[in-house]
């Protein structure tokens, strides 16, 4: 009979079992969450710098030609060396791309008629959709705050998940 009881006591229970399962499924579920929100921070912020180098670009462009390139008046991705009047290789060693690497995603351009004035964007609705005139792009506020308003909705739908 006591040789039963020692036997039956080797290992853990059912329950035991689940408890520890479910621990690790919760662990789990908070760290992809955490990692997520973290790869989507990193695009966020490679876009941002990739605008601004743009930005510097377009503002080379027009210290040495007066005027900033003229696009026609539609939103035209940048998507290859000549995609703005030729701005690489004399100001630009390549043009960025999007982080996601999809086709569907890519650097926009707009410039007004009296080539005074022009606008850079994404088309990504979801992330930095940013569309400003250059002097309000040299600033880079409208960016930042959205920046920091998505990693904020961001934290907040992580907590909310928990």
């Amino acid at each position: 009979m006591r040789e039963r009881e020692r036997e039956s006591k080797k290992g853990f229970t059912l329950v035991e079992l689940l408890v520890v399962i479910a621990i690790i499924a919760v662990l789990s579920a908070v760290g992809l969450v955490m990692f997520s929100s973290t790869q989507k921070s990193g695009r966020i912020t490679k876009r941002i710098q990739d605008l601004k180098a743009i930005q510097t670009a377009l503002e080379l462009y027009y210290n040495q030609n007066g005027k900033y390139p003229s696009q026609p008046m539609t939103w035209a991705c940048i998507i290859n060396l000549s995609g703005v009047n030729n701005l690489a290789p004399n100001f630009m060693v390549v043009v960025p791309s999007d982080p996601l690497g999809d086709t569907q995603y890519c650097y926009q351009y707009l410039s007004s008629n009296n080539d005074f004035e022009y606008k850079v964007r994404t088309n990504a609705n979801v992330f930095v959709n940013s569309e400003m005139s250059s002097d309000q792009f040299k600033q880079q506020k409208n960016l930042i705050e959205q920046k920091n308003l998505l990693e904020k909705n961001l934290s907040q739908q992580a907590q909310f998940q928990k």
